[in-house]
């Protein structure tokens, strides 16, 4: 978490040049807001990323194009 925030979303690039040993690289925020962001999954093609957050009071699941691109509610829980 950063300072002033819930809880944010990271991503972990992986070095494939030997894909059987990958190797990690320098951890960096995906998503930083003040609400909580949690349980995320990308889609297949790795374009698409749901998640749950409480940005409207209550958690909901929420869709995002991409790295900080629009957001689009999903569904009430």
């Amino acid at each position: 978490m950063s300072a002033g925030t819930g809880g944010d979303l990271w991503t972990l690039p992986l070095d494939l040049t030997d894909p059987d040993h990958p190797r990690p690289g320098k951890p960096e925020v995906f998503l930083n807001t003040p609400r909580i962001e949690r349980n995320p999954a990308f889609s297949p093609d790795g374009r698409w990323l749901a998640y749950r957050s409480d940005e409207s009071g209550r958690f909901e699941l929420y869709v995002r194009v991409d790295r900080g691109g629009n957001h689009s509610f999903v569904k009430e829980e």
